[in-house]
């Protein structure tokens, strides 16, 4: 019932629930094979969507997937035909594909891997079995992209147009702008402009930044994870001078001398109303003289404390934190603000709450959801909720936060949030995390 366009798609405005939480969500894992009809089967049974289609920016693998169909339907080729005629052959670009055959042998390949804890640990294989391809699956090399960088400057596929059009960041609906484009981010970085897109999948990490004032470019595949911006940004440095209009470096840290770095009111738990993208609960804690806080895998990040009065977790673009005092001083709240927010937004302070196994029976039953076509089992183990599946080799506990609103490790539902009758009772649960959210569960009597 909502119109969703083709610029919603690329521009990850449509407010589709994305493919992977979904299929996670379904009872698959990210090592099955995964096959482009499935994404389309699960995406055609959905019901709802994040947000209403231009009023929000939120990155959807789903809609580059649909991308990719729009292209067959279109043109009568694979994304894979398609691009290979257009795109990578004019551009000499011999080794790029879409790998759309799981089963294909590939001369040459590298593999995924990872390593779990200290680099003493044995690397170990990151399976990739994707058969989809659209937001995922191109294969490629260095020496490839580089030709593909060269088009920027001069365009052998396309013209001057068309790569003003695809390395320009688009607008929502209503004019406001994003720091998103056609499959590209333009933005700045030590005064310098630059054209980027990172990619991420199993062990696999790249990095394209293109600084077309310079007509420079540097790309970095890799088969292990690692911080794969910061080593293309000291590249970068290397061959370009900083230009004197760098914008100013994020306020300097408190010393712990000054007055203003004790962080202990700090401490206690901020939530919204509402669940919707980027919008988790903040759980903050100060212990030894540190303000911290602990993410879903269990690792503790230590708070910046800024001059300005501002603090962070050491990345201020990427999330910034500010508190919001009373007339006596007591932090009541914090505004917040992150990159994917045009304005902060506002966590009031709240009383976690903290049930007894009593107290939890009532959230226990079966859960069965339509558009996943998958049941699951909330049951009380102490005084804690656990959830299941027959698709879970073990439970995962569900930690409450506030009344009907539960934490999970799960990263394609980091929040559970149950949903009562005008009686009370409650009669269904939804799904929730950073990229899917709303997706209902009916209670099963």
């Amino acid at each position: 019932g909502r119109k969703i366009t083709v610029r919603h798609l690329i521009l990850h405005t449509s407010g589709l629930r994305d493919q992977w939480s979904l299929f996670e969500m379904g009872g698959h894992t990210l090592d099955d094979r995964l096959e482009q009809g499935q994404v389309v089967n699960i995406v055609s049974r959905q019901r709802g969507l994040n947000f209403d289609p231009g009023t929000q920016h939120s990155y959807s693998n789903t809609g580059y997937t649909l991308l990719a169909e729009i292209v067959h339907a279109v043109s009568g080729q694979t994304l894979r035909e398609f691009t290979t005629e257009r795109i990578f052959r004019p551009l000499g670009m011999n080794s790029t594909f879409f790998f759309d055959d799981v089963t294909e042998i590939v001369p040459g390949r590298a593999h995924s891997y990872e390593q779990e804890g200290d680099e003493q640990k044995q690397l170990k294989r990151s399976l990739l079995n994707y058969d989809n391809v659209g937001a995922t699956s191109l294969f490629t090399t260095v020496e490839d992209m580089a030709k593909w960088a060269g088009n920027f400057t001069r365009p052998t596929v396309g013209d001057a147009a068309l790569i003003e059009q695809v390395s320009t960041n688009g607008t929502l609906d209503n004019g406001t702008p994003i720091n998103y484009g056609f499959g590209l981010v333009r933005d700045q970085a030590d005064g310098r402009t630059r054209v980027s897109h990172s990619g991420s999948d199993a062990g696999f990490r790249s990095q394209f930044i293109y600084y077309p004032e310079q007509d420079f470019a540097v790309i970095i595949t890799a088969n292990v994870p690692f911080n794969i911006k910061a080593k293309a940004t000291q590249i970068a440095d290397l061959y370009l001078p900083k230009s004197e209009s760098a914008a100013p470096e994020a306020k300097p840290e408190l010393s712990p001398e000054d007055p203003n770095a004790d962080a202990a009111p700090l401490a206690g738990l901020f939530a919204r109303p509402e669940y919707r993208q980027h919008v988790s609960p903040v759980q903050l804690q100060f212990e030894g003289g540190k303000l911290f806080r602990t993410d879903n895998r269990g690792e503790r990040k230590n708070a910046v404390l800024r001059q300005d009065g501002s603090f962070d977790f050491g990345d201020p673009s990427w999330m910034s934190f500010r508190p919001v005092r009373d007339a006596k001083g007591q932090v009541t709240a914090l505004d917040i603000k992150n990159l994917y927010e045009s304005a902060p937004l506002r966590y009031p302070r709240v009383q976690p709450s903290k049930l007894n196994a009593a107290g939890l029976a009532p959230y226990a039953g079966r859960y069965h959801s339509a558009e996943l076509d998958i049941t699951y089992d909330v049951r009380v183990k102490g005084d804690q909720l656990t959830l299941s599946s027959l698709w879970m080799s073990e439970p995962s506990t569900l930690k409450q936060v506030v009344t009907d609103r539960f934490e999970s490790e799960l990263w394609w539902s980091s929040a559970v949030l149950f949903q009562r009758d005008r009686a009370g009772k409650i009669r269904s649960l939804s799904f929730n995390s950073d990229r899917a959210n709303g997706v209902i569960l009916q209670r099963v009597e």
